[in-house]
């Protein structure tokens, strides 16, 4: 069964590590010399407009709270149908937050692919993603809470989804 924590509060840097107290402590996930991948949510949002876009305060948090263990901490997002990834990370904030704390920011839509096969796929039988993912010993999905037209709510699944280098995501399942 999955372990859920849920806070409230004002301060992003408390209530992140109140979540993750809440689940165990960052020493449960993260071990010493991990490389951590983060996945916010980033296009699809409006820049400017809170709750449409992971918090680049709630990313500096959480970077804050795994940079003493992690060897490496990447902050990723690719492309998407009708958003620019780089202009994305930049005008909601999220780039300079992980880089102010010593992350590195990667576009997923660029740089160097690997393959990867599903074996016994159904459909996917195949696809390709960027290295900067492949490297991560842990990977953290960093979701917002938003409706969706076809899937109701999106939540940390659909946020995985952005990982998928091509702008038209939808393409590579048909």
């Amino acid at each position: 069964m999955s372990m859920v924590s849920i806070v409230e509060g004002e301060d992003p840097e408390n209530m992140v590590s109140e979540a993750i107290d809440l689940l165990g402590g960052i020493d449960k996930f993260i071990k010493s010399g991990d490389v951590v991948f983060i996945k916010p949510n980033v296009c699809g949002g409006v820049a400017g407009r809170s709750g449409t876009y992971t918090s680049p305060e709630v990313i500096a948090a959480l970077i804050e709270l795994i940079k003493e263990k992690s060897n490496r901490i990447i902050v990723g997002e690719a492309e998407s149908e009708m958003y620019d990834a780089d202009k994305m990370l930049r005008e909601t904030g999220i780039r300079r937050a992980a880089e102010d704390c010593g992350a590195e920011v990667v576009n997923l839509s660029k740089g160097e692919m690997v393959k990867k096969v599903v074996s016994d796929a159904y459909i996917l039988e195949e696809f390709e993603i960027s290295n900067a993912i492949t490297e991560a010993d842990k990977i953290i999905s960093v979701p917002v809470a938003k409706a969706h037209s076809i899937t109701d709510v999106t939540l940390s699944l659909k946020c995985m989804f952005g990982i998928l280098p091509e702008k038209h995501k939808a393409n590579i399942i048909n």
